[in-house]
């Protein structure tokens, strides 16, 4: 028990009692880490390596296409075994757009406001590319068309009736499903929701986290 002569004793608090704050309670008031940026550049980084290592065998698209039908009696059409320049390009176009896609996802979780640019720069590729690339396999699909009503013997030709249009029908749905919604998703979601700064961070200061 403490002497009250004593000079040197703590001083009673007033009313007797002694309030201990919750030491949870001193930092209700920080900032929220929002969660939405972690999947988003997780996905976006998913998406954009598998898009850089796809296109880095865009050169070889003819050469691959030759190892695999180059033996087939009869041949097999042009268009596969040479593909015109312009699908090179949009290759190309597409591999950008990928590098876009995997450096955004990466400053995106480190929850970097210039993301947004990057991955809105890659929504407009990643769709123009798409469609164009859709346009070129319709087109293919054409010329391939065209080149089994004139070689009806052919192996290849043979081939592609058993098979009737499946194939082509996929390809086309392969490429809209993996090529359309995640850019169409950035599109939306940095153009018109995520669109400050603080919606990366919350408001939150990261150099003092």
């Amino acid at each position: 028990m403490t002497d009250p002569r004593d000079p040197y004793a703590d001083p009673a608090p007033a009313g007797g009692d002694v309030f201990v704050a919750d030491p949870a309670d001193l930092f209700d008031d920080e900032p929220q880490l929002p969660g939405w940026v972690k999947p988003v550049g997780i996905i976006s980084i998913v998406l954009g390596t598998l898009g850089v290592l796809c296109g880095a065998f865009i050169p070889a698209q003819g050469w691959l296409n030759s190892q695999f039908l180059g033996g087939l009696e009869g041949g097999a059409p042009d268009v596969l075994m040479n593909p015109p320049a312009i699908t090179y390009v949009v290759g190309v176009i597409g591999l950008i757009g990928s590098i876009l896609l995997l450096t955004g996802g990466i400053l995106c979780l480190l929850r970097k406001h210039v993301a947004r640019h990057l991955l809105l720069a890659y929504a407009v590729i990643g769709i123009i590319s798409t469609l164009w690339a859709m346009k070129l396999q319709l087109d293919a699909q054409e010329a391939i068309q065209v080149w089994m009503e004139q070689n009806p013997d052919a192996q290849f030709t043979q081939m592609q009736q058993q098979s009737g249009a499946t194939g082509a029908l996929i390809g086309l749905g392969c490429t809209a499903v993996i090529g359309l919604p995640w850019p169409a998703f950035c599109l939306f979601w940095f153009g018109f929701i995520k669109t400050r700064p603080e919606h990366f961070t919350g408001g939150a200061d990261l150099d003092a986290i």
